[in-house]
């Protein structure tokens, strides 16, 4: 049959023919054109060959995702592990390295002091006992400074390490024209007069009441803490007329020895008992005897204040008006309970 198209005319067919668009009459007529025409047939053949499978869009924005959500993942990571890390630094850095300020009422502190009144002077030793608690704090960059009649020792302290380790530490002060002393912010020396911690912490319990009983029992239970007063007491108070009595109620001691120690630790804490209560006027103990008797002692604020008058000057409450004047009642009575004059 008689090819009765060009190629021309057969290429602009193909496109009709591909999409099924073309009329019988012109797709038989390229049919036969294609026949005979190696060239034509070739590329009618690719215009209507079957397009090869393509990944559908979803999987593609799923696979994108993911690889998004690990790289997200990961960074997440490593900004916690570097956080981790920075936080740790500044950790150590500001426990081991730069410390904080040292506080004596925080951490108690192990220290030696010797004054030398005729030079003016006052040597401190920091110790570092070997047997220290295993947080026990090491001590740096001790610095001394004067403002008017007080001086303040600092330091800084932090956990123990190979650029701070708990080590000594000594220095002499300047205390001429001196009137107190502070260590880490704990009063220390006061009119020349060393301040030892028991005494202190007895002092802080001072009270302006007899008839506030939760107080007293405060300072009783620091005395028993300092060892200065027998623990197993109940307390009866006296407040309807002057002097109040304070009275503290004991078992029956084992023996005359017991006994005997009872009544010299009493009689030694009496006048701090009657020094740091304001109107408190009579300091008695009892205990039960050997023959079912009550014996009763009492130390009353005249008889101590003329006992103790040239410490006092007159007066038992004065030992209460300062840090200094209660340490020196309690060293005096500290001699007392040892049998000291």
């Amino acid at each position: 049959m008689k090819n009765d198209l060009s190629c021309g005319v057969a290429r602009d067919l193909m496109p009709l023919y591909a999409e099924g668009l073309a009329g019988e009459e012109s797709r038989e007529a390229l049919e036969r054109h294609t026949a005979q025409c190696p060239a034509c047939a070739a590329r009618l053949a690719a215009m209507t060959a079957p397009e090869e499978p393509v990944m559908e869009e979803p999987e593609r924005e799923v696979d994108y995702l993911r690889t998004i959500r690990r790289k997200t993942k990961g960074r997440m990571v490593l900004a916690v592990v570097c956080t981790l890390l920075v936080l740790a630094a500044l950790w150590g850095l500001r426990v081991y390295v730069i410390g904080a300020p040292a506080d004596r009422e925080a951490h108690p502190m192990s220290f030696g002091v010797h004054t030398h009144p005729a030079e003016e002077t006052l040597d401190l030793r920091i110790l570092a006992p070997a047997d220290a608690p295993s947080d026990a704090p090491a001590y740096w960059d001790w610095e001394t400074t004067r403002e008017g009649e007080t001086v303040f020792i600092t330091a800084r302290q932090g956990r123990p390490s190979p650029i701070h380790p708990r080590e000594e530490y000594a220095m002499t002060i300047d205390v001429s024209g001196v009137k107190e002393v502070y260590l880490c912010g704990v009063l220390l020396w006061q009119d020349d007069v060393t301040l030892t911690a028991d005494a202190q912490s007895v002092y802080a319990c001072r009270t302006p009441y007899v008839g506030d009983a939760p107080a007293l029992g405060r300072l009783a239970q620091a005395l028993v803490q300092a060892g200065r007063l027998p623990d197993g007491y109940t307390m009866e108070l006296q407040t309807s007329h002057t002097p109040y009595r304070w009275t503290l109620c004991y078992h029956a001691p084992a023996s005359p020895a017991e006994e005997d120690l009872l009544n010299r630790r009493v009689e030694a804490a009496a006048p701090l008992l009657l020094a740091l209560v304001d109107n408190l006027g009579e300091v008695a103990w009892s205990y039960p005897s050997a023959d079912g008797e009550t014996v009763v002692h009492t130390l009353s604020q005249e008889r101590l204040s003329e006992i103790l008058g040239d410490l006092a000057g007159g007066d038992i409450k004065a030992c209460a008006q300062s840090p200094a004047a209660f340490q020196k009642l309690w060293n005096r009575t500290d001699a007392w309970l040892y049998g000291e004059s």
